[in-house]
Formats: C-alpha cells, structure tokens, sequence
C-alpha cells in the first residue's frame, strides 16, 4: 500500500506559527514513526506544498486553489492508493476543504478548527484533529459578559486584521446575538491614518449605547487607547477586550 501525505502551507515563518518552517520537522518526526511501524508494508511519501511568492496567510488564502489542483492534476505518478492532505493551517483551509471534499480525499487538520468543518453534508472527508477554538472563545467571551451583567456589547471592527481573527470575531457576534445580547457594530481600519478621525465618532457612539467593547484585531492599536484615554473612556465605566 502507498499513501501520499500532502502539506499545503506558508513557506514565510513570519506569517503564522502553523508556517511549514515550524510545523513540517514534527511532521517529519511523526512519519519516521509510521514507517517503522508499518515496515515494508506501506510506503508513505511527504510532499511540503508552498510558493515563494505568497509571504501571507491572505495571499495563500487567496490562491490556495491554484496552488493545490495545480499539483493534484499535474503528477505525473498517480500510483498511490491513498492521498491525505494534513496541514497545521492558517486561513486556507476553508477554500481548500471545499476542492478537495470533491476528489475523494481525505483532509486531516489540526489547530483551531472552523466549525464549518463539522457540516458533514459539504465536508465529508475533512477529519479535525485539534481543539475548535472557534467554540471556545464564542463561549469564553459570551460567559464573561453574562457574568458580569455586560449586555450591551459594542463591536469594533478592524478591517485591516487577520482573516482568522476576521472569521473569529463574526463567529463571536453571532453567538452575542444568538444570547440575546444588545450588540452595536462600527468598522474602521486602525491601521490606516486616513481613517483615525472615525475613531473619535465611534468612541462618542460607544458612550451612548454600550459599556462593554471589543475591537476584533490581532493586538490593541495604541491609537485608539490613546483617543479612548481622550474620550474619558479610562474611568471604569466601560470594559475593552480585544481579540
């Protein structure tokens, strides 16, 4: 028997910890394990998929369909019994689970799981092998607020965050929602100087409708704790948690 492992991934350690430069010496350490333990019987070979050219989770994100169906089409050996794509991930594995739920493949993930994977009518052949973070933070957050009586929640949306904490912070909103939470929405990209001046309107909107607040970025931007500090927002009054 011949299995093919397939690892699709960032070459760019700088874009995410599930970058192939982190993740693929433990995948090497695992498969000498299967191979002593199969011996002859199988034989397994370990194909790392990247391109240079894509540095971000975004541009692989964005073209993770063409790097993929390109290899799977074009090998020129197709002897083995058995395909297994299995990758640490970061925001691909979405676009990549709806390509390959059509090849009869499997698709083995780890890490923080989207819980779109758990729709075995459109993923049929995708197995999550990591904790979901997804539903843990969805809960964390939705607890915290409950435990403290903070129902009026103000969602800031950083439109220059990460895919993941994109996808993470409307997960979030829909579990707010689904509890019955007051929930206001506000979008602005902090990272973008043009776009500071909306801060100070969001920050005025925030003290008439909510006490509780969460930006959805990767880490807090010192421009809006400075304008919140401004806004005489500091006072205890109001509660900032950032994703």
């Amino acid at each position: 028997m011949s299995v093919e492992i397939i690892s699709v991934g960032n070459i760019n350690a700088v874009a995410t910890l599930a970058s192939l430069p982190y993740v693929a010496p433990g995948m090497s350490i695992a498969l000498d394990e299967l191979r002593r333990s199969f011996g002859n019987s199988v034989s397994f070979k370990h194909t790392l998929l990247y391109d240079d050219q894509y540095q971000t989770c975004t541009s692989l994100t964005d073209n993770v369909d063409f790097l993929v169906s390109r290899y799977f089409y074009s090998r020129t050996t197709n002897h083995y019994n058995m395909t297994v794509f299995i990758n640490a991930g970061c925001s691909e594995r979405l676009a990549m689970g709806k390509l390959i739920s059509g090849w009869n493949t499997l698709m083995m993930i780890g890490g923080s799981g989207e819980t779109d994977f758990r729709d075995k009518a459109k993923y049929p052949n995708v197995v999550l092998g990591g904790n979901n973070a997804m539903m843990g933070r969805k809960n964390t957050y939705a607890k915290v607020f409950l435990a403290h009586s903070w129902d009026s929640i103000y969602v800031l949306l950083d439109s220059s965050a990460t895919p993941w904490h994109l996808n993470i912070g409307g997960k979030i909103i829909n579990e707010l929602d689904k509890k019955q939470f007051r929930v206001a929405r506000a979008k602005t990209d902090v990272r973008n100087s043009s776009a500071r001046s909306d801060l100070s309107l969001i920050l005025r909107d925030i003290r008439k409708s909510a006490r509780g607040k969460y930006p959805r970025a990767g880490k807090p931007s010192s421009d809006l704790q400075l304008q919140v500090k401004a806004e005489n927002m500091t006072n205890g009054d109001y509660v900032s948690a950032h994703i």
